[in-house]
């Protein structure tokens, strides 16, 4: 199977026109635009012009690059249509297709989405469109992403293959024009390829183009301008290019210029739009007054916070400390961190066009978890750039290396920069990361230590009553960042005011439906599992004295009345965990009420699915959640357990003999009206996000809303695309089409609320959410737009709520403002040292748990039916993170169900799995690390028991375990044995 432009521009295609044109071979080429002198050149050698010398026009002509508006007709037929077949019959990716069918226009959407979503198929794809990918790579800059590797082949490819549809079109034309029809009729009857109707329209507008390709040798200054283009390629057009005028308020610096792009969101938070100019020594960055306030104390080399507003600029401050600090030191190393991906991608982004010099130079780098790259590799990554991108948890991996010569050490870095710095506490990767910074400042005095500079919207104040609560939290994240002067703007606030967005708010109380079914169906349902749950097998036990069940006895016996509120999940939550607690002793009653709690959690949800959604939502969750408790409960042997499927069973013959036309969701509709009337006012320059409280939810509405707003989810990677996870490279690809407009709503959960930057935001919608201060305001600060409107549709205790946020966010100022009146950091001196000597004291009970006989002295239990799952000794793990399980015998204690694969940190995820019987319960997953096959357990319904004591271990994080119980790191050894017992 090969592609239909496969011969197209051959030595015999050239040969077959050659024929075809035969005398008539001049007035043939004018219409090809030759000169006459180019006509007299081919003339000259021989004047019957042979078809050899034909040939030779036809070569030369075929070298010409194509005008600009053939190359901006990206929906070639025969293109995309080669590239779907090769899809479905080579790859056998037909869904991939039909996301194509359904979502992209043209060739740059195509190309987006196949950069994110073939992964593992890319040598299939590559194979079957004939790309020689691997010389392709070779020519990219280190390091680059599997993202723009895939990009630049998919480029490379579809360049080449318009090329050979325009010029074959072309020569159509020409022969059209020349009313030599019959030839054209054989053209296409030989080669297949159908004649581009209005044809002419596409090759008269080239003629009108003044900037006519050279058709021979190429000027020596051409020849050094076509060599930047091509040290520059892989930016695809991203690169800002020479000359253009760049301002930021009132600054306005004009550079002399060659060529011009206009660069918009060249920052994320300043909501201007400017140009930039390559290879110009000046500086692109101007702050305005209030921006150049924020950045003095940076500026200086001290350590701060630069807190303000979002749309303040602060990413834009930020990247002018930068340039700073590597102008007064050409040596220096700047890590550039962000929480999530989707907002590192951005900043990267954002610094290629406002430092181009460092670009041009190969110095800023992006690292990703995802790439194929060792740490020795990383080492190297690290000394040869200036600027690097990297989440603090991956950098966290390279400073904790066990291995001198492949570790990264701290003092390598002279500035850290890290966004969305409020995140510094507890066990955070930020606050792990500032513990490695504490250890060398502490350990080894303060020298050579990085520069630290925080962002921030507001740090919060982790649910402080009052204002000394407000101030304490600010401390305390100023003391883990090892800061002790804020950056806030005060003489020019007026300035700041005027550049900062001030949506409406608009609260809505929330509507329950008049006559509600599916409630009722769910309510007597959670009745007669309470009955159960009251039998006298449960009560027999608890009142036995033996079984030492007097908090379980007490939790059962005092439910919340109403079930429809948090209180009530909060319980079921609880209680399910002191069952699991005295699961160690696998009893029958206490696997009764477990699957009593577990029945009782699925339908809460369903009651919070029914009060979100509307009735085809609710059906489709409760058919997932009925597949899979009776997956749980298929090994039940208990008459009581087979109560509960029975109960199940009627739930659901109930709720699908409804039918649809019972009353929809008066939010939801709500929803629809608020989102109509904007977009009648401001049609496709229409921008809104709904923000949700999970991933099902952000899936379903997205699929209600009407199709004119081209809606689409946007949620975390945590989970597989099936239960309504995103990968990464989807979020950014996503994040993308919705600036573009090709999306105008975003349903989303809380990974959109921080920093991503879409300045043509102009509605906000708050669904249902109880968010706290900095959440909300992050939420806000998505609108740019200056007549956004922020919307919360919410009950009485969701509104107010809200309302206790910008109380809160008032004491966080106030708190603030006392702090930069006091002289801390004596406080903040002694604070960081207690801390210190905290850390130091985990790190020595760790050091002696490793050399301590309590490795390995733990067994894992099923913490949903007590079944055992594998003793201590054969835990492992991969790069400190992922827990497998180092025993070929637990493939007998398993079940697989498979799904769509999806990669992390070089380790391929497959199939879920569940324990045999008589469990059934999720137990993890199929990893596939360095070509072996492993069992990886999830942290979630396990527990740990203590091999010496027989009591549980509470946990929450496979971390917490590592302090007990140390897991080691799987070892090349320890794979190669592994290996072969498989």
């Amino acid at each position: 199977m090969t592609s239909p432009l496969k011969d197209i521009l051959g030595g015999n295609f050239l040969s077959f026109i050659a024929k075809l044109i035969g005398h008539r071979w001049r007035p043939f080429f004018t219409r090809l635009k030759f000169e006459s002198y180019h006509c007299d050149h081919l003339a000259a050698d021989n004047p019957h012009c042979p078809i050899e010398r034909i040939i030779k026009g036809l070569t030369e002509w075929k070298k010409r690059q194509l005008p600009k508006v053939l190359i901006d007709y990206k929906s070639i037929e025969e293109i995309t249509d080669w590239l779907l077949i090769v899809l479905e019959s080579e790859c056998e990716r037909k869904d991939i297709s039909d996301d194509i069918k359904k979502d992209c226009k043209d060739m740059d959407e195509i190309i987006e989405m196949l950069t994110v979503k073939v992964t593992e198929d890319r040598p299939r794809l590559f194979g079957a469109l004939e790309i020689d990918w691997q010389s392709l790579e070779a020519e990219l800059p280190t390091g680059s992403s599997l993202k723009r590797r895939t990009e630049a082949c998919l480029d490379t490819w579809f360049t080449e293959q318009q090329l050979k549809y325009w010029k074959y079109q072309e020569l159509l034309y020409a022969f059209r024009d020349s009313e030599l029809d019959s030839e054209v009729d054989s053209i296409i009857e030989k080669f297949g390829i159908k004649e581009l109707q209005d044809a002419g329209k596409y090759f008269r507008a080239e003629e009108k183009d003044t900037h006519r390709q050279i058709l021979f040798q190429q000027s020596p200054t051409d020849k050094a301008l076509s060599k930047k283009s091509e040290d520059a390629k892989y930016m695809r057009h991203k690169r800002p290019f020479e000359g253009t005028i760049v301002e930021n308020g009132a600054c306005k610096k004009k550079v002399k210029t060659i060529s011009k792009e206009k660069i918009t969101d060249m920052d994320t938070n300043t909501g201007e739009e400017t140009t930039a100019a390559i290879g110009s020594q000046q500086s692109l960055i101007h702050l305005r007054d209030y921006q150049q306030e924020l950045a003095v104390l940076a500026l200086k080399g001290v350590n701060t916070i630069i807190y303000a507003g979002t749309n303040a600029g602060k990413t834009y401050v930020a990247l002018k400390v930068v340039e700073n600090h590597l102008e007064k030191n050409t040596t220096g190393k700047v890590v550039f961190m962000a929480t999530t991906n989707a907002l590192l991608g951005q900043q990267f982004d954002t610094t290629f066009k406002l430092l181009p010099d460092f670009l041009l130079k190969g110095t800023i780098r992006k690292w990703e978890a995802s790439q194929d790259v060792t740490n020795e590799t990383f080492k190297n990554l690290v000394k040869r750039c200036s600027i690097l991108f990297i989440t603090p948890a991956s950098l966290c991996n390279f400073l904790d290396d066990e291995l001198e010569n492949t570790r990264v050490d701290i003092n390598e870095f002279t500035l850290f920069v890290l966004d969305e710095c409020h995140h510094t506490y507890g066990k955070t990767p930020y606050n792990k990361l500032m513990g490695h910074y504490r250890k060398k400042k502490f350990r080894n005095g303060k020298s050579n230590l990085p520069q630290i500079m925080g962002l921030t919207a507001s740090p919060g104040t982790n649910r402080a009553k009052d204002k000394s609560g407000a101030k304490d939290h600010l401390l305390r994240i100023m003391t883990n960042l090892d800061v002790k002067e804020l950056s806030v703007v005060k003489e020019y606030e007026s300035s700041l005011l005027k550049y900062s967005s001030k949506p409406v708010k608009v609260p809505i109380l929330s509507k329950k439906r008049r006559n509600d079914p599916v409630k009722k169906i769910l309510m007597g349902a959670m009745d007669d599992v309470e009955v159960i749950l009251d039998s006298r097998q449960v009560t027999t036990y608890l009142s036995n004295t033996i079984n030492k069940a007097d908090d379980l006895s007490k939790a059962l016996n005092n439910p919340p009345k109403d079930r429809t509120i948090e209180h009530y999940i909060l319980w079921l939550s609880e209680t399910k965990k002191k069952i699991e607690e005295m699961l160690i002793n696998e009893t029958q009653a206490l696997r009764l009420m477990h699957a009593c709690v577990r029945h009782l959690e699925f339908y809460s949800e369903c009651l919070e699915v029914n009060s979100l959604l509307d009735i085809i939502h609710i059906r489709k969750n409760v058919e997932e959640g009925v597949k899979r408790l009776k997956e749980e409960s298929k090994m039940a042997t208990g008459d009581k357990e087979k109560e509960l499927i029975e109960i199940l069973n009627e739930v659901w013959i109930k709720i699908k003999e409804l039918g649809k036309r019972i009353e929809g969701n008066p939010d939801v509709d709500k929803i629809i009206e608020v989102l109509k009337d904007k977009y009648q006012k401001q049609g496709d320059k229409s921008r809104f996000i709904i923000f949700v409280k999970t991933r099902m939810t952000a899936k379903a509405l997205a699929e209600k809303l009407p199709d004119e707003f081209k809606s689409r989810h946007l949620t975390g990677s945590q989970v597989s695309k099936e239960e309504g996870g995103l990968s990464k490279e989807e979020q950014i690809a996503i994040v993308n089409r919705f600036k573009a407009g090709k999306h105008l709503c975003l349903v989303a959960t809380s990974i959109a609320c921080e920093g991503l930057d879409i300045q043509q935001c102009t509605l906000v919608i708050c669904y249902r959410l109880k968010s706290n201060e900095i959440t909300s305001l992050q939420m806000r600060g998505r609108i740019r737009h200056e007549d956004g409107i922020e919307v919360h549709i919410g009950s009485q205790t969701e509104l107010e709520r809200e309302e206790i946020n910008v109380e809160r966010l008032f004491l966080m100022d106030s708190a603030m403002q006392d702090v930069l009146k006091e002289d801390v950091r004596q406080y903040i001196e002694m604070s960081e040292r207690i801390i210190y000597q905290r850390e130091e004291q985990e790190r020595l009970q760790l050091k002696t748990n490793f050399n301590s006989e309590k490795k390995g002295q733990f067994y894992i239990n099923c913490a949903s039916c007590g079944k055992f799952i594998v003793d201590g000794q054969y835990i492992r793990r991969i790069k400190k993170t992922h827990v497998i399980v180092c025993d070929k015998e637990i493939f007998d204690k398993i079940t697989r169900k498979p799904r769509n694969p999806r990669p992390i940190d070089n380790i391929k995820i497959t199939d879920k799995v569940h324990g045999c019987f008589p469990c059934g319960h999720d137990w993890g997953s199929i990893f596939i690390y360095k070509d072996c096959e492993f069992v990886s357990l999830s942290q979630d319904n396990k527990t740990i028991v203590n091999k010496e004591t027989k009591e549980p271990f509470p946990f929450q994080k496979w971390s917490d375990v590592h302090m007990e119980f140390p897991l080691d790191d799987i070892t090349d050894n320890e794979l190669i044995e592994y290996q072969s017992k498989l």
